[in-house]
């Protein structure tokens, strides 16, 4: 359950960035840019609207874990931060994946093969202790394996919210950059179209 979260939530998220893609080709982002609201403001509308999309997804799974497959999620303070910071990253990086895309196409193609490539990476697919030194290490450069490495700390060690206060912190820097990112450069890119 933890590993289907993690995945499915990172391409759903990412594979939304196709509908920044359609708003670019449709003229809205070029009619809100000419609107006398700041530009930041609607890269953060564009980010919320996602996290909410997240977020119902994630309660859907969460819920569909406790219920049909017994899952207890441990801390749900911990669960939470874990969960909103991943969104967070996702949101930021689904941003990015919209600004940088052409096509509504080339947006779902490389969303999809980045979500599948770090969740695998990630270790979603397989657990990350089961494979090299080398390979785990490289497997932390997305925010995927961090959230694994917090859920496995909570729900089978039983750990508590401390435990997991280094998976939560990478969690969050990876938050705070690819949010930032997608601020900047969505930001410029609206500015151009206006």
């Amino acid at each position: 359950a933890p590993s289907d979260l993690v995945l499915f939530m990172g391409i759903t998220v990412l594979v939304l960035s196709s509908g920044l893609v359609e708003s670019r080709r449709l003229g809205i982002q070029r009619r809100l840019a000419a609107a006398p609201v700041r530009l930041r403001s609607i890269v953060t509308a564009e980010v919320a609207s996602l996290l909410v999309i997240a977020a119902g997804q994630s309660i859907g799974l969460l819920f569909v874990g406790r219920v049909l497959f017994g899952v207890h999620w441990g801390n749900p303070f911990g669960t939470g931060l874990v969960i909103g910071l991943l969104a967070l990253a996702f949101s930021g990086a689904s941003v990015l994946i919209g600004t940088w895309a052409r096509t509504q196409e080339q947006a779902i193609a490389s969303s999809v093969v980045i979500g599948i490539a770090a969740g695998m990476l990630g270790g979603c697919v397989y657990p990350l202790d089961v494979v090299d030194s080398t390979v785990r290490n490289v497997g932390h450069a997305v925010p995927q394996a961090w959230a694994m490495d917090a859920f496995i700390k909570l729900i089978y060690h039983h750990d508590g919210l401390s435990a997991v206060l280094p998976e939560i912190g990478a969690l969050a820097v990876f938050a705070v950059v690819l949010c930032s990112l997608a601020l900047r450069l969505s930001s410029r890119k609206m500015r151009s179209l206006a």
